[in-house]
């Protein structure tokens, strides 16, 4: 419930720019002397800065973690999606590549990614981890990454998140 308030938030600043911006071009006297006029001011001038720094920011590509190295002549044989975290709005997985050597299949590398209703948020993976257990053949992943709430485009906070499991 929390995401979506805090995605609904974002639209609603949003649209609020977007009516600033028409009402500048066709009535900028009468924008700037209604009692809102220092919203206004503050959305405008927030929402040009997020224009003007959106065009010189680079996006990271999404974050490879190699759990094996490639070993010559063996080629990835299997993709898992596993779903980390799941609600109404968005979810967080990730994806691991196996390979297969000697009949045993071997994690290559691993990626985590966020699909869904994602507005004002941005997931980023730091480490991940997968591990066997010897005993009973499983294994075992544990994935970290922070959880960034933006509001028009300005990180507010950012939430460390953690997901421990066992791959089946």
């Amino acid at each position: 419930m929390v995401y979506f308030i805090w995605s609904l938030l974002n639209i609603s600043i949003l649209i609020l720019f977007a009516y600033v911006c028409i009402r500048c071009i066709f009535q900028p006297k009468q924008l700037f002397r209604s009692r809102f006029r220092g919203i206004f001011t503050i959305v405008l001038v927030l929402g040009v800065l997020h224009i003007i720094s959106g065009y010189r920011t680079k996006r990271e590509p999404t974050k490879k973690v190699v759990l094996a190295t490639f070993e010559e002549g063996s080629l990835p044989t299997a993709t898992k999606y596993i779903s980390l975290d799941q609600n109404a709005l968005m979810d967080i997985g990730m994806s691991i590549t196996f390979t297969k050597n000697n009949e045993q299949q071997i994690p290559l590398y691993g990626v985590a990614s966020q699909s869904g209703f994602i507005s004002g948020f941005e997931w980023r993976l730091t480490s991940m981890n997968i591990t066997e257990n010897k005993d009973d053949n499983l294994r075992q992943y544990a994935v970290s990454g922070l959880l960034k709430w933006n509001l028009f485009g300005i990180n507010l906070y950012t939430q460390s998140k953690h997901f421990n499991g066992i791959l089946e």
